[in-house]
């Protein structure tokens, strides 16, 4: 996963503030922060969901996917969020550039997550109908990984 966000990343068009001041590498800031968040905690969150609620009945499916929508979907975004803020601030160091980017997504969450999260509905509930009616449980996280692919370059696109 830390792969597809280190291409999309690279695919996405390159923000005009990132340049001279840039202390530290953002590509690898893209690796660390999301690239070992997502895979870790969308294991567990597919494995919880698939035994809380069994099953792949429409209702079930559509179920699972209202609860990633307001639980998973959100704390993912905010995390992708930070993320993009941190190695767009000009700091010698990682740690100092931590704070400035803290104090910056409260904005960047009521600018950009809702139109953001609304997108991802019609995404994530067409990935999350195929995922959990068709995949078997031990490959969802592996599908939706790929499928999320496609999704971050939406997202590096709409963080900057």
């Amino acid at each position: 996963m830390s792969l597809s966000f280190l291409v999309s990343n690279l695919l996405s068009p390159a923000p005009p503030s990132l340049g001279k001041g840039l202390k530290h590498n953002p590509l690898l800031l893209l690796l660390l922060f999301p690239g070992l968040y997502f895979p870790i905690t969308s294991h567990y969150y597919y494995t919880y969901i698939n035994k809380w609620i069994p099953g792949t009945a429409l209702l079930t499916t559509l179920k699972k996917s209202a609860i990633g929508q307001v639980t998973y979907g959100p704390l993912y975004t905010a995390v992708f969020f930070f993320s993009m803020l941190v190695p767009s601030v000009s700091s010698p160091t990682f740690l100092s550039s931590l704070v400035p980017a803290l104090q910056a997504l409260p904005s960047k969450m009521l600018s950009d997550f809702f139109p953001v999260w609304r997108s991802g509905v019609f995404y994530w509930v067409s990935v999350d109908l195929i995922s959990f009616s068709f995949i078997p449980t031990r490959f969802i996280t592996a599908f939706v990984q790929v499928a999320s692919f496609f999704w971050t370059v939406y997202l590096a696109i709409a963080a900057r």
